[in-house]
């Protein structure tokens, strides 16, 4: 039956019910107006503009809304519903959960046109900031807000990596001795480590005994919030029935060491190499420690994690209100005319104009989509040995094409000197310009003379701007429109070569394919001379990202942004090299055969230097006048830099190179080796 064709009241009364909400029940609010919801659960009728707040379920709820509507036909005297008519109210409800700062909309993915309607009378009551959506499962509704550009109504908030820190440093606790446990404050259970299991291994006889017991009986109890009191941190089901039926009062001592020896290596089994340590520097520890101590709700999704982007990028995008398409046209979402009246500091926070405009720009590019969302990076991502100089704002575009069964994603990028941030260096408005689009233009040629040498930097990359209105430190251009240059190109899937899982390492196959990656990589990167002002250089920091193979084994290296070539343009490549003997010192430790790791990321750098090399010699005309257009400016052009660059890699010595590199590498790799397995 069409439910949109159901009448339930006459005409009269129903104009009457589309000016106001019906309540039936108390109201949504507190006492005295505090702004905490008070119902727990609730049930809305959209087309007859009721809110049922009465009774304590769901069911319950429609129930009433049914008799209430007999009610109302039986006051103007009309004839009875009948059974179908009765049937199809009752499930013409859309149900709520109700938390004491937010209404989560469980959505029906048959009727997602009633949930919707819900929602847009929701907000006649509600801030839109303060509706979710319940989408445990339900891949219609998650599909249908991704395509309205909402996104940001899905997703759990931000945590930036200091938080997480934060967040992990206070759990900290013990029990009854110094075992440490790490503390849920949402579950209230008591997390143990491997590693906190395995250093009881230094314990006297009574003391292991003791903290064993102590776990075993935590481990079955329940606390009030019906959690265990302690569990296993990435533990596997075996090891905590092996908790549960071990016998640690009735053992002499030997057998107490074996029993603790036993559920050790269980322990080991469930949790990879990497993660046995615990180490908030580890980004996968980190992220995965968080998720325990702070459990998402059923209702959120970690649209990172949907995308397919890297763990880096879990909990660190904010995906921001975007807006749909129809017929073409892009509908900002409603929610930007409450930001143009209200100024509280979560609007604030999400009320990005530039996003609106990039989204615009991408309508603009893109007149077949079906929908786009974008997220702004809530901090930088790696690299963390780098100075943070000039503007790094970077966004994720999440969009679609009609007809298109894939969804792109891109990343955008600002321009890191732009006209703003030099303004705010008191460089006059005209020459600020002038000196940005130079920078532009030198960035893309640095970018034509990376990929000349050879540096895999992937797909194009697309330059588009947006206007702003400037209102930074300079008074003289304070409210004056300027022009925002930022960079786009497609997102690369795969891992950063700096945060590859150390139990990637644990096969040959992949050590060797990896090692071979990164030492052609390390060739290209030394040549164009990556890095910054404090004579650091730039490599295996985040920007060199692993492709791997429906397999799981390395077959590319790309770079996705070649931040700082060509800084490093006057310095002999023989004082360049003696830092890229590091990513080889760094991965000792978790390296079966360091030395054999070493020897052929070394071999792969020095045979594809000799290669470009003889590129250029080979062409010596065509890499010599690519420029040749461009001023050259001993002060530093792109076009003197470039001649510099060619001139010094045909004067290297390689095998200079090599000697220099392998002086460097650590003590330790000459050290007898132990083979890996595959």
């Amino acid at each position: 039956m069409d439910v949109s064709r159901y009448v339930l009241l006459d005409a009269t009364l129903r104009e009457a019910v589309r000016m106001d909400l019906i309540m039936l029940g108390p109201s949504l609010y507190g006492q005295g107006g505090t702004g905490v919801f008070t119902p727990r659960v609730a049930t809305i009728f959209p087309r007859q503009r009721v809110l049922v707040t009465c009774k304590l379920t769901h069911i319950e709820q429609h129930q009433a809304m049914v008799e209430w509507a007999d009610q109302q036909r039986a006051e103007q005297q009309l004839t009875p519903m009948t059974e179908e008519e009765r049937d199809e109210l009752f499930y013409q409800g859309v149900d709520l959960i109700i938390h004491p700062e937010t209404i989560h909309i469980r959505p029906d993915a048959d009727h997602l046109d009633l949930v919707f309607e819900a929602d847009e009378l929701l907000q006649e009551q509600v801030s839109k900031l303060r509706i979710r959506f319940m989408l445990a499962g339900n891949e219609p509704a998650y599909r249908a807000l991704k395509g309205r550009g909402e996104c940001w109504r899905i997703t759990p908030g931000t945590m930036s990596s200091d938080e997480m820190v934060r967040l992990i440093k206070d759990s900290q606790m013990t029990l009854g001795g110094r075992l440490t446990y790490y503390h849920s404050p949402s579950t209230g259970t008591r997390m143990l480590t491997i590693q906190a299991l395995r250093g009881l291994e230094g314990s006297s006889d009574e003391e292991l005994r003791n903290y064993l017991l102590e776990m075993q009986e935590y481990a079955s109890k329940k606390n009030r919030k019906q959690r265990v009191e302690v569990d296993f941190f990435l533990g596997s089901w075996p090891l905590h029935e092996a908790f549960r039926k071990a016998d640690f009062v009735n053992v002499n001592a030997a057998e107490l060491r074996r029993l603790h020896r036993e559920l050790c290596g269980l322990f080991a089994e469930s949790v990879k190499p990497h993660l046995r340590i615990d180490d908030t520097k580890d980004e996968e520890w980190r992220r995965q420690m968080c998720q325990a101590l702070r459990p998402l709700q059923d209702d959120v999704i970690i649209e990172e994690a949907k995308l397919g982007l890297a763990s880096e990028f879990h909990r660190h995008v904010e995906w921001l209100p975007g807006g749909r398409i129809e017929d073409g046209l892009l509908v900002f979402d409603p929610i930007y005319k409450v930001f143009e009246k209200q100024r509280a500091n979560d609007e604030l926070r999400l009320q990005d104009q530039r996003a609106r405009m990039i989204l615009c720009n991408v309508v603009r590019d893109n007149p077949d989509l079906e929908y786009v969302n974008i997220g702004r990076v809530a901090e930088p991502l790696g690299r963390g040995k780098r100075r943070a100089v000039g503007r790094r704002e970077v966004y994720v575009l999440d969009m679609k094409q009609r007809g298109s069964t894939q969804e792109t994603v891109k990343i955008i990028y600002i321009q890191k000197w732009d006209v703003r941030w030099r303004l705010d260096q008191g460089v006059p408005m005209e020459q600020a310009m002038i000196d940005t689009e130079e920078y532009t233009e030198y960035t893309l040629d640095r970018r034509l003379g990376c990929h000349r040498l050879g540096m895999n930097l992937g797909g194009p990359i697309t330059v588009g701007k947006v206007s702003e209105i400037y209102q930074g430190n300079a008074q003289f251009a304070r409210h004056r429109r300027i022009w925002t240059t930022y960079f786009e190109r497609d997102y690369v899937r795969g891992i950063a070569s700096d945060k590859v899982p150390r139990s990637r390492f644990q096969s040959t196959r992949y050590t060797r394919a990896f090692a071979r990656l990164l030492g052609r990589a390390a060739a290209t990167n030394l040549i164009v001379g990556r890095g910054g002002s404090r004579n650091e250089v730039f490599f295996d920091d985040g920007d060199e990202v692993i492709i791997e193979n429906s397999e799981g084994f390395p077959v590319d290296l790309i770079v996705t942004h070649h931040t700082g070539s060509f800084w490093h343009y006057r310095m002999p490549l023989a004082q360049l090299a003696p830092p890229y003997a590091e990513p080889v010192n760094q991965r000792l430790e978790f390296l079966a055969d360091p030395q054999e790791f070493g020897n052929r990321y070394l071999t792969a750098l020095i045979d594809r230097f000799v290669q470009l090399q003889q590129d250029y010699r080979d062409r010596r005309a065509a890499f010599d006048r690519l420029f040749h257009f461009r001023e050259i400016n001993p002060a530093g052009s792109f076009a003197h830099r470039w001649e510099n660059v060619l001139r010094r890699l045909d004067q290297t010595d390689p095998e200079q190179l090599r000697q220099i590199i392998r002086d460097r590498f650590s003590p330790l790799l000459k050290q007898p080796s132990c083979k890996t397995q595959s």
